[in-house]
């Protein structure tokens, strides 16, 4: 892979580094910066191999586009080059105060506040379409109230090469992971296995094991913790996300009600036919609409469904509050200075349009699909595609195929469909010499 030049990059003959390492690890080696600056220099080593200073380049631009990654993670702030060749990266030094692990030594509130905010984190990460890899509560330091997630330099885009390539087996390695390496449902095992580990306390306790919680926790939370982690220890695919965790760590569980409740916010009360149990397997709701007088009355079951959510439950009135969950419609929105809008505003791009008026796909979506793919280093997945628009995995597939009539001009290869129709790549150097040639001076 040739060598880009970042507008970030810093020489290393330029770095005022100290005298003495602050550590070692797997892959290289860490030395603060003097000077004020508040930096740290990781330094990789030969054993670590070839370094893609593409990937690198591309957690550096992420960094400084998303405010909370600064905040949250140590990090790549800047690549460090030696002439041609990338050496390692800076980053920002961790504050004091915070600690390595968390144990069954701490009190239950610290250690629960501690799983919500490491599944805040890999929910915020994954929306980002960023793998974590090697999720281990090692990774993790705590301090009260904040976490900060340390080497940030081994996450990778779905789809797309790490900076450099893990070595050996992590203690908390996912037996299921697949040869191609971590991706998002290997992830979601690692954050059940450190999610169970640190309301349990128990450091060998793996996913699909019995999950023994201090008897402090809710009852609640218990019951839906345990049923999570036992779901994480089966097949992939089945994987509790990071959404379902902050799910059952809140204590709620989420119901599946009839259509005539969708549109409002209702009140039901438990029937008296219903069990003392406000939990049972099935519920009888009494229900009235805000705007009608007439109650009406209905049976369902507790699901984990997203339909609804209980807001509240009053266990001595027997009185649940339900909401409907809004159907958010995807911001495709992208900068003005963004490659996809750039693409979709050319000429080139008009004549194109042109020759094919009526493909389902429209501008705005192109502009997104261009942008998101050429972030993740020209590839993507098909699924994760689907997501960030809220379509069918199959739909996905017909919207990427008029994209690619659209971008594939004179049937050059710009964009294809690799892995039977489950990776998106995109040639951007090549889109950019088809469509922006005319932009440059």
């Amino acid at each position: 892979m040739a060598f880009r030049p970042h507008a970030l990059d810093r020489e290393r003959a330029t770095l005022a580094l100290g005298s003495t390492p602050l550590g070692h690890g797997t892959s290289g080696v860490i030395t603060r910066l003097e000077g004020g600056e508040k930096l740290l220099y990781k330094e990789y080593a030969p054993r670590a191999g070839r370094v893609n200073g593409t990937a690198l380049a591309d957690l550096v631009e992420s960094g400084h586009r998303d405010p909370e990654l600064r905040s949250r993670c140590s990090w790549p702030m800047a690549r460090v080059v030696d002439g041609d060749q990338v050496t390692g990266f800076l980053m920002r030094e961790t504050a004091g105060g915070f600690h390595r692990t968390v144990g069954a030594e701490l009190d239950l509130a610290t250690r629960h506040d501690f799983a919500v905010q490491a599944a805040e984190l890999v929910l915020h990460l994954h929306g980002k379409g960023w793998i974590v890899g090697n999720l281990s509560i090692h990774k993790i330091l705590w301090r009260h109230g904040e976490i900060f997630l340390v080497g940030c330099d081994g996450l990778r885009r779905h789809g797309a090469e790490p900076v450099v390539r893990p070595t050996g087996i992590s203690s908390v390695h996912d037996p299921w992971q697949p040869p191609t390496g971590p991706d998002f449902d290997t992830d979601r095992y690692r954050l059940a296995l450190l999610i169970g580990r640190t309301l349990s306390g128990d450091p060998t306790v793996r996913p699909g094991e019995p999950l023994f919680l201090d008897p402090g926790f809710p009852d609640r939370v218990s019951s839906a913790v345990s049923e999570m982690f036992a779901r994480a220890g089966g097949p992939r695919g089945g994987r509790p996300a990071a959404s379902e965790w902050l799910q059952s760590l809140s204590g709620r569980k989420r119901i599946a009600v009839p259509r005539p409740l969708l549109g409002g916010v209702r009140a039901g009360v438990l029937s008296d036919s219903v069990p003392e149990d406000p939990e049972s397997e099935n519920l009888v709701f009494v229900t009235r609409d805000p705007e009608d007088s007439e109650p009406e009355i209905f049976e369902f079951e507790i699901l984990d469904v997203e339909e609804f959510e209980i807001l509240d439950v009053e266990e001595d009135e027997y009185a649940v509050v339900v909401e409907p969950v809004a159907e958010q419609s995807p911001d495709l929105s992208v900068p003005a200075e963004s490659l996809g809008r750039r693409v979709i505003d050319s000429p080139v791009y008009a004549e194109q349009r042109e020759l094919a008026p009526r493909t389902p796909v429209d501008d705005v979506t192109v502009a997104f699909l261009v942008t998101h793919v050429a972030d993740g280093n020209g590839r993507a997945s098909v699924a994760d595609l689907a997501r960030l628009l809220g379509e069918e995995p199959s739909r996905m597939v017909m919207l990427l195929r008029s994209v690619r009539g659209l971008l594939n001009v004179e049937q050059t290869e710009v964009i294809t469909l690799k892995d039977n129709d489950r990776t998106v790549v995109l040639n951007v150097p090549l889109l950019e010499e088809q469509f922006l040639e005319e932009d440059e001076p």
